[in-house]
């Protein structure tokens, strides 16, 4: 869709004037938003109503025998029998990724993945919001704010951005937002909708790790010199856009022993990169 370059979006809830320019890059017939909660709790049903079985665990390293991986093994000393796996740790793939390196000695090759924190509020305004997903560029003088807006079926207001290089915590439940962060999305919100939603209470303040690799590209395939070891990572902000198609490539490599349903073949683990270094 050609963007379209006006003064304002046709919204009531943004301030008069704040806004100078901006461009339409989409439609209610083009565009869909996803609730991440939603969505991945629906696939996590849908999966057990078809035998899979979901463990709650640390888990903290692989078994092999010789190149073959064999086993998962758990912080409970359990080790579970395995003869495929599937990396898909989100920014704590970069651990996992360690202990492959330990079992091949091919370090050189393997890629790195880490994680950058991202900030994010959510609100519920007193009045109903359009259905207008907002990516902004906001000027404060000495600096730029990009906060995203995204208004939600049910009321809700999901508001992010404010990204970091906070070091990864050990696992998802000791995640803790940073407090000036945190407020300068407030203030950021205050500035676009100083009446709506600046004003409308917080009912949640959150942050999030997003898996970056070293090249700023997805890493979707088999690692070669391992039988039975895939990765699915890596997708930075687009983790729950390209998580479906991902999940079918993957399934098409493990049971029919390629992607047929798109040619993923730059992504490959061990494609060559050109490092970004800022990511790392």
């Amino acid at each position: 869709m050609k963007a379209v370059s006006v003064k304002a979006p046709p919204t009531d809830w943004l301030k008069s004037g704040v806004i100078t320019k901006y461009k339409q890059i989409g439609t209610t017939k083009t565009t869909a938003q996803l609730h991440p909660y939603k969505f991945t709790q629906t696939l996590i049903e849908e999966a057990e109503s078809r035998g899979a079985q979901v463990k709650i665990a640390r888990v903290e390293g692989l078994e092999f025998d010789a190149y073959k991986v064999s086993g998962v093994r758990l912080s409970t000393d359990e080790t579970i029998s395995v003869d495929t796996i599937i990396i898909a740790m989100g920014p704590w793939s970069g651990e996992a990724l360690s202990w492959l390196v330990k079992k091949s000695g091919r370090a050189y090759q393997l890629p790195d993945v880490s994680g950058q924190r991202a900030h994010s509020i959510v609100i519920r305004p007193s009045v109903p919001i359009s259905a207008h997903v907002c990516f902004v560029s906001l000027n404060l003088g000495r600096k730029f704010a990009e906060p995203e807006i995204y208004p939600r079926p049910d009321g809700e207001v999901y508001i992010s951005g404010e990204c970091d290089e906070s070091p990864l915590p050990p696992s998802a439940d000791q995640y803790v937002p940073n407090p000036t962060a945190i407020k300068n999305l407030k203030s950021n919100i205050n500035t676009l909708s100083p009446e709506i939603l600046g004003v409308a209470p917080v009912i949640k303040e959150s942050c999030c790790y997003m898996p970056i690799s070293d090249d700023d590209k997805p890493l979707i395939g088999k690692v070669p010199w391992l039988d039975g070891v895939y990765l699915a990572t890596g997708h930075s902000v687009w983790g729950i856009l390209n998580s479906s198609g991902t999940g079918r490539v993957i399934a098409e490599m493990v049971l029919e022993g390629q992607a047929k349903f798109a040619d993923v073949r730059a992504l490959a683990p061990m494609r060559p990169r050109n490092i970004n270094r800022n990511s790392q």
